[in-house]
């Protein structure tokens, strides 16, 4: 792993102290130094219920987070220390967990740790300012509040530590779906822009343009709550699994934008074991001798409207008919009732859904999902063997130490089959051929600082 603000760090015997040297000289694109002190705040802020953080919980593995989480409001923001974070000098910025927590550095790459101004925040009312206008200390900074559903303008932040952005200025167009976003990208308004399933062969057959394809760690899957009939039968889930063409999927409904999932993780993931789903594959005599009478119940699939999917869950809901009997209807939803149904615990039914990795491990996808009661866990899934390899991994000394804990978790699940893993997505983006360095990493993330027009 290769530190960013941070020039060095080093770790304790027992990987329960983490001790971070930062870059000297740093500071945020409105001047202020960028020091320990910014980052405990950052942190102090995440972990404030005055800030009402999405992503709260994700401290939670560092000594006093949890106190201060819990704390009311008290319209302050970051006013209240964590325990476990520590100012030593300038500097030095040191970090102590609860237990051994090897995977610290990798959760400290999720954008939520960025460091902040402090002298941004006297009250509750900051907090709305900054996300209209944030001020960082990345290669570049907002030259104006992005405006929704509008544009988001970037301009070189020429106080940066690092390598500097190598375009001066960038706009992040924001569209409401992909193809509305292509038929700009055809009449030349923008540079770049990602290709909707469907248009990918005619964009490659575009001559003054590029295409490219980056894998990513978006997994598509199907959930389904495996404490109601008929999802409750691991014969049903099995024999659904077993019945899903995922290369037919990857290949032509996705035009090759797509790989097959033989498991949770995905494969870029270093030290990730090829397939850790047995039933993760097409097997369709298989499928019929474990389910030879289709269940009386009736069957839903929902889908997010609008998301894109629609043709693939079409696809395989057509194969269980006609490998297994069973008639399964499509229910395009509206996203904001869809998401009720699922964050109230009211899914009656199985869904589509996409999942992508909040920081590089493992632990990121399989806690959020299938540890129980995880805020993430739509599905009324427990199992004692994954929530013990979680937090064996979780209070892992070492790297290499949390590794088998999670490859036995990802099996466990892969068992049970509370989800059943489809593919994990490329991103395709086409430009124009003036457009040099474009890449994306396999969190899905442009990496704007990169690219030369």
């Amino acid at each position: 792993m290769i530190g960013a603000a941070a020039e060095s760090w080093t770790v304790n015997e027992t990987s329960t102290v983490f001790t971070f040297t930062l870059h000297e000289g740093m500071t945020f694109s409105n001047g202020d130094p960028v020091n320990a002190k910014a980052f405990a705040f950052a942190f102090a802020r995440l972990a404030d219920a005055d800030a009402a953080s999405p992503q709260q919980s994700l401290g939670a593995p560092i000594l006093g987070w949890d106190d201060v989480a819990s704390e009311d409001p008290d319209d302050e923001v970051g006013n209240d220390p964590i325990e476990g974070v520590r100012v030593v000098d300038e500097l030095t910025l040191e970090i102590e967990t609860e237990t051994p927590f090897a995977l610290l550095p990798a959760l400290l790459t999720h954008p939520a740790f960025a460091p902040v101004p402090p002298s941004l925040f006297d009250r509750v009312e900051d907090l709305e300012v900054f996300a209209e206008l944030p001020i960082g200390n990345g290669p570049y900074r907002l030259t104006q509040s992005w405006k929704h559903e509008e544009l988001i303008a970037l301009t070189r932040n020429d106080s940066f530590h690092g390598e500097p952005g190598a375009t001066e200025h960038i706009e992040f167009v924001i569209f409401a779906d992909l193809d509305t976003m292509y038929a700009r990208y055809e009449e030349g308004s923008i540079h770049v822009a990602d290709v909707p399933v469907g248009r990918v062969g005619a964009a490659q057959a575009t001559a003054d343009a590029a295409v490219q394809t980056f894998a990513t760690a978006y997994l598509i899957f199907i959930g389904m709550p495996v404490g109601v009939a008929p999802y409750d039968d691991p014969n049903l889930r099995s024999a659904l699994a077993l019945s899903i063409d995922r290369e037919a999927i990857a290949t032509r409904v996705l035009e090759g934008t797509a790989t097959p999932a033989t498991g949770v993780v995905p494969p870029l993931l270093p030290g990730t074991e090829p397939t850790t789903c047995s039933a993760c594959r097409l097997d369709e005599a298989t499928a019929q001798s474990l389910l030879p009478t289709p269940p009386n119940t009736p069957m839903k699939l929902y889908t997010y409207a609008g998301s894109g999917t629609a043709d693939a869950m079409r696809v395989i809901i057509n194969d269980w008919n006609r490998i297994l009997g069973i008639d399964v209807e499509l229910v395009e939803e509206e996203p904001s009732v869809l998401d009720d149904m699922l964050f109230d615990g009211e899914l009656d039914g199985m869904v589509d859904l996409g999942w992508t990795l909040d920081y590089p491990s493992a632990y990121a996808m399989l806690s959020s999902l299938f540890a129980n009661e995880a805020d993430n866990n739509f599905f009324g899934y427990a199992s004692v063997g994954v929530d013990a390899s979680l937090e064996a991994a979780r209070r892992a000394s070492t790297l290499e130490a949390a590794m088998q804990p999670l490859t036995d978790a990802e099996r466990a699940v892969g068992a049970d089959l509370p989800i059943l893993p489809v593919v994990f997505s490329d991103v395709v983006l086409i430009h124009h051929q003036n457009v040099q360095d474009v890449f994306v990493n396999g969190l899905g993330v442009l990496l704007a600082e990169r690219i030369r027009v």
